[in-house]
């Protein structure tokens, strides 16, 4: 909503909310100041002050290779370094060796003079006096918000959330926008510094130098494995292939990467005596079926889509299930594998149909995809039957918008997808006021506890002898409360709680009390 210039006055000293615990749990009022474009910004540019005289700490630090075209301590995989403190905002980094074009990533926070963290200003990544990439937090568009999935690296938030001080393609949050750099740094023959520096909105500093040897390709090992095997990973734009020894292996595994009649074959470098490593990256869309070749090494034979950014719309099917990714879906490259999967889980509500895991599930995505996945003859209400997406145990509703046999909705997340019936209805529990309760006052406590097992609350409301009242829900407690806005007539009044969840399944409660 958009109120019109001065429809609501505003006073000094006027009340303007309350401070509540609705949603994120602490109490807390959160509020924005915009620009004439409607972006929040940073409060500190518009001169509202807090102290702050603590520096920013850096905790720890991510270097990955770009691909094939980099390496990093012999490898393609990022690598986490520890910083050690020296004081005074000091720090170094646990020294690497590195090849062709690396970036570099930071787990960083600024902590505020009450222990409160919050993120740091400005981030800099300097080799020397020269500026390869800078992050500031200035300004936000909610128009792109969700490009934050690639602000922190998607494929490692297990192991830190870490800054990237590279920008991933098809990012165009406003924290990037400051600087015309792509972030990767080309690593140079001889021994070479970064310094990555951190600043609060007061000047406040800390920086990070990392140590870089130049690394070359390590002296074969001597010696003939028995026995071998391959793993495949995904770090986003690229794959990296894994070839794992039982003992020193002088020979390279090979790589053949088949895409319709064409064949390339990518070979393997040794990262020690029992491991050795190789990396693709796509230049095209299309389907690809990846073979590590060995004496020694396990049959190893996987196929993925590529699907680069900027393409066309693509409809990848497997058997009765179809992912439409739009042009704008991936960020740069994005690998899809759509598998069979196992669906066991704690859940009352029945599967329909198989289950697919549409892999990797950390993949970021940029423009929403579309899922459809087929509704069987078994299912007894068509509105009961729902899209879900598992999560642990249990499974957490999509949606799903019904078309003939199939189910389609919009997806922005990998993972593990089936369709999936409930027919269970919600539960009100906790109940207040007791039934036949006399009250002392004309606007006594109504509230309840709502609960749903299945698809998840869709509409809650609250009638005293059919007129409806405010009500408010708090999620973090499944309360639902009236407001209390008003006075209830006096007499008899019969109060009707009315839950709906997402599948049409409806429950109603009811109490009968006594107004003065």
């Amino acid at each position: 909503l958009y109120p019109q210039p001065n429809q609501f006055p505003v006073s000094k000293g006027q009340l303007l909310a309350v401070s509540g615990d609705t949603g994120v749990g602490p109490p807390h009022l959160h509020y924005e100041l915009r620009d004439a474009a409607g972006r929040p910004f940073n409060p500190r540019l518009a001169g509202v002050e807090w102290p702050d005289n603590t520096r920013p700490v850096i905790r720890e630090l991510l270097v990955t290779p770009n691909a094939s075209r980099g390496t990093v301590n012999g490898g393609y995989t990022p690598v986490t370094l520890k910083v050690q403190h020296h004081g005074e905002g000091r720090y170094t980094a646990t020294p690497i060796t590195a090849s062709g074009r690396i970036g570099v990533g930071a787990d960083v926070i600024d902590p505020g003079n009450d222990g409160i963290k919050m993120g740091v200003h400005v981030l800099t990544l300097l080799q020397d006096t020269e500026e390869i990439f800078q992050v500031r937090h200035d300004y936000l568009s909610y128009d792109n918000i969700h490009n934050g999935a690639v602000a922190y690296h998607p494929f490692l938030l297990d192991a830190g959330r870490y800054l990237l001080l590279w920008r991933w393609p098809g990012n165009v949050a406003a924290l990037y926008a400051d600087t015309q750099n792509d972030g990767w740094f080309d690593v140079p023959d001889t021994p070479s510094e970064l310094t990555l520096e951190a600043v609060d909105f007061w000047g406040n500093q800390a920086e990070v130098t990392i140590p870089i040897q130049p690394e070359h390709q390590s002296p074969l090992p001597a010696g003939e494995a028995d026995s071998g095997t391959v793993s495949m990973a995904c770090h986003g734009e690229y794959l990296s292939f894994t070839a794992t020894f039982s003992a020193p292996e002088g020979r390279s595994p090979e790589l053949l990467v088949e895409s319709g009649d064409a064949i390339q074959m990518h070979v393997f470098r040794n990262v020690s005596d029992r491991i050795w490593m190789a990396a693709f990256k796509p230049e095209r869309s299309g389907v690809y079926t990846l073979r590590v070749h060995h004496p020694s090494v396990e049959p190893f034979d996987e196929t993925v889509y590529a699907v680069l950014r900027g393409g066309r719309k693509q409809a990848l099917t497997v058997e009765d299930m179809q992912l439409k990714v739009m042009p704008d879906s991936p960020y740069g490259v994005m690998f899809v594998q759509i598998l069979p999967a196992s669906a066991s889980s704690n859940s009352s509500m029945s599967q329909q149909g198989s289950a697919w895991c549409l892999w990797p599930e950390a993949t970021p995505v940029d423009a929403q995809m579309e899922l459809t996945l087929p509704v069987t003859d078994n299912v007894s209400n068509a509105s009961q039957a729902g899209i879900y997406r598992k999560a642990g145990n249990s499974w957490r509703y999509v949606g799903g918008k019904r078309q003939g046999n199939r189910l389609t909705t919009a997806i922005r997340s990998f993972g593990t997808y089936a369709v999936l019936e409930d027919t269970l209805p919600p539960a009100i529990s906790d109940i207040s006021p007791s039934d036949g309760y006399h009250a002392k006052t004309r606007r006594p406590l109504v509230h309840a506890t709502i609960s749903d097992t299945g698809s998840g609350i869709a509409q809650y409301s609250i009638y005293a002898n059919g007129r409806w009242l405010l009500a408010s829900y708090d999620p973090d407690t499944n309360r639902i409360a009236w407001e209390r806005d008003e006075d209830l007539p006096a007499g008899k009044q019969e109060l009707v709680f009315r839950v709906t969840d997402n599948a049409g399944n409806t429950t109603t409660a009811s109490r009968t009390v006594f107004i003065p």
